[in-house]
Formats: structure tokens, C-alpha cells, sequence
């Protein structure tokens, strides 16, 4: 595989193992509760769509309702976004949930309140591989 087609294979891989798959970035993906696994009722049914992905970093426009966040590989987090575009890039890691806000009383959110639906960025080897 040449460097251009490793560094356009990203991956979003599960912080926890709470059902959640791994997804394969591509052009035109929407990733939002009930797909690939995602359960967590304050995650959007149609959270982010993933508008360009290349050269080790994907561009993704919030299209839900409930803001997502960034936490960057230095280890500064970004500003919980509820509108807009995102940039990510390998090491990154990509928060569905802003655990800054607290579930709704009575709702079934409760339960998920520890868990941000959190994917590490990664680039997938040729060979399958994880690489960061």
C-alpha cells in the first residue's frame, strides 16, 4: 500500500467496550446513536458526517443536536461544538458526549453518565494493524 493510501485509512476505535464497533472513516458516513453499535441515548441520532478524510486527519461537520468534542493528542480538549466543522488527526481522540452536562433526571441517560462514547483516531495498516 503507498503512504497516501495508509494515511487515508482512519479508524475510530472504542474507548471502553460497551458495544460499540470500530468505524472506517470515509466521505459521506454519518455516525450517531443506533449505528455501529452506538447505544447512549445523549449521543444524536445522526451526531457528525464525515466530509473528507486524507493524509492522516478527517474533516467532520457536527449535524446533530447535542454537542461533540475534541480532546487532541497534546492533550488539550476543545470547546464542546454543536455546529460546525471538526478537524481530527491521528491520536486524537473524539468525545460523542459532553460530560460537562448533566443527564436529564428520570431519563434512561443516567446510566451512561460515567461514559463520554469516546473513540481514539487511528490509522488501520495495510495489514489490518492499528498504528498511532
Amino acid at each position: 500500500a503507498s503512504s497516501t493510501q495508509l494515511y487515508s485509512n482512519l479508524v475510530l476505535i472504542p474507548k471502553l467496550s460497551d458495544g460499540r464497533q470500530m468505524v472506517q472513516l470515509q466521505p459521506g458516513l454519518v455516525l450517531g446513536r443506533s449505528k455501529y453499535g452506538i447505544e447512549d441515548p445523549r449521543v444524536s441520532l445522526n451526531a457528525l458526517k464525515v466530509v473528507e478524510v486524507s493524509n492522516g486527519r478527517a474533516t467532520l461537520t457536527v449535524i446533530g443536536r447535542s454537542p461533540v468534542q475534541v480532546r487532541k493528542a497534546d492533550g488539550s480538549t476543545e470547546t464542546p461544538c454543536n455546529s460546525g466543522s471538526l478537524i481530527v488527526y491521528c491520536g486524537d481522540e473524539l468525545r460523542l458526549v459532553d460530560n460537562t452536562r448533566p443527564p436529564a433526571i428520570g431519563s434512561n441517560s443516567a446510566r451512561w453518565k460515567r461514559n463520554r462514547c469516546a473513540y481514539t483516531v487511528s490509522l488501520s495498516g495495510s495489514r489490518g494493524q492499528m498504528l498511532q
